[in-house]
């Protein structure tokens, strides 16, 4: 028996082209290998939009911390400012 090939399809910025690897998985009645198997791409960006999903969280956060500070201490000078550091490493 001939071995299946993957049947998906690749674009090298020329023309499209089937893949050249040896399949692997069936999913749905089609052919992939392990590079373009559906369930393991789609659990790559599962994983991968969590992360970015996380590190947008951590970076909007801190943005407002920053933002909120801004807005807090507009109007406070420099020496009002350092006066507030050494009362709170003070206590």
């Amino acid at each position: 028996m001939e071995k299946q090939k993957c049947q998906e399809q690749v674009y090298n910025n020329w023309h499209w082209f089937g893949c050249c690897n040896n399949a692997k998985y069936e999913r749905k009645g089609r052919w992939y290998c392990g590079v373009h198997d559906p369930d393991r791409r789609h659990k790559q960006v599962t994983i991968r939009s969590a992360k970015w999903d996380k590190e947008w969280a951590e970076k909007s956060d801190r943005n407002e911390r920053i933002s909120l500070m801004d807005r807090i201490l507009k109007d406070k000078t420099v020496d009002e400012l350092r006066e507030m550091a050494k009362v709170k490493e003070s206590k």
